[in-house]
């Protein structure tokens, strides 16, 4: 992901960002609206080197909770420009498409570290069909400080990705398959780097969630999560809470591989905090094995957070952590 902070070298008004990054211009989409006194703004553009991609735009201001005028104030200015708002989410168009069951209402849940997340989303559609989506977040005890991230996605995008209902796919594990090899591990400090082949050795294409590179170039993969086995149960050594949606997805056909990694972290202390989830294993011993779920097609990606009583997962083969040198 390509990604800038806005700082003293950028001017912005309510509407429109256009900043200087080593001698280029560019400019925000007007329907990406920063309201006045915002901070931590960061704009970045998705897509990495596998699709197209959207505007993103993500910024905090002090608003205290319902943030009635933040709210009223990007409503207002995206109708002057001729955007009408939806009811029914795109939910490939939005930052956390998972999160928010309906568009224009608060929500609330408790997360990881005992609070409250409030969440809302909204979205609106132009003549041209682009779509532009907005999340809200709170987190308690802080109810003054308003999150938001917003995506603009021109209408091509939208409906390159966009899922069109159909019948269930029935469950096929022939059909819709991939194997995974643990290649190498490496030792950095007191964690473990774990390298991945993946292959797509089934009949049909599959989709990987991704979330942008990995310092060497190869994909980040969402949810490949490393696993040791503890107590007679596999449990993630990870450090990653996949508490939001991927921000991008490829497409494996069959006979394709690909290569990746993830880090296995050693932790001081069993049943661990971190971001919204509770890691239950600490030190790292033993066998470890790599795991990830994959989908059949968008509308399974659309419905990643509701109840699919049968998804697809693939595992490695446990390999043992070398010795700590």
């Amino acid at each position: 992901m390509l990604s800038a902070r806005l700082g003293a070298f950028c001017s912005f008004s309510i509407l429109v960002l256009s900043c200087s990054f080593f001698g280029q211009q560019s400019v925000t989409p007007s329907s990406l609206v920063v309201a006045p006194s915002a901070s931590d703004v960061e704009r970045s553009k998705e897509g990495f080197s596998f699709s197209e991609g959207c505007d993103r735009l993500n910024y905090r201001v002090i608003a205290p909770y319902p943030g009635r005028s933040v709210l009223k104030l990007i409503s207002d200015e995206l109708t002057r420009q001729g955007w009408t708002s939806t009811v029914d989410l795109d939910r490939r168009s939005m930052t956390s498409p998972g999160l928010a069951r309906a568009a224009g209402r608060w929500e609330s849940y408790k997360n990881g570290e005992g609070g409250k997340t409030h969440v809302r989303a909204e979205q609106w559609r132009n003549k041209a069909g682009d779509v532009v989506s907005y999340m809200f977040w709170y987190f308690t005890p802080d109810v003054r400080s308003l999150r938001v991230e917003a995506k603009f996605c021109k209408a091509a995008i939208v409906e390159k990705y966009r899922c069109v209902p159909h019948p269930a796919i029935p469950h096929d594990e022939k059909a819709y398959s991939i194997a995974m090899k643990i290649k190498k591990v490496e030792q950095i400090n007191k964690d473990f780097k774990v390298f991945v082949e993946i292959e797509n050795n089934g009949e049909r294409p599959i989709l990987l969630g991704v979330n942008g590179e990995l310092s060497d170039g190869s994909p980040e993969l969402w949810v490949l999560e490393v696993q040791q086995m503890e107590e007679g149960e596999w449990g993630s050594v990870d450090a990653v809470c996949p508490e939001h949606q991927a921000f991008d997805w490829i497409t494996l056909k069959p006979g394709e591989k690909l290569k990746s990694w993830a880090l296995a972290v050693e932790f001081p202390e069993p049943n661990h905090w971190f971001a919204k989830c509770r890691r239950r294993i600490g030190h790292l011993h033993g066998k470890v094995r790599v795991s990830i779920r994959y989908y059949t097609d968008v509308c399974e990606i659309e419905e990643l957070f509701l109840d699919n009583k049968k998804p697809y997962f693939a595992f490695s083969e446990p390999v043992d952590l070398p010795s700590p040198q």
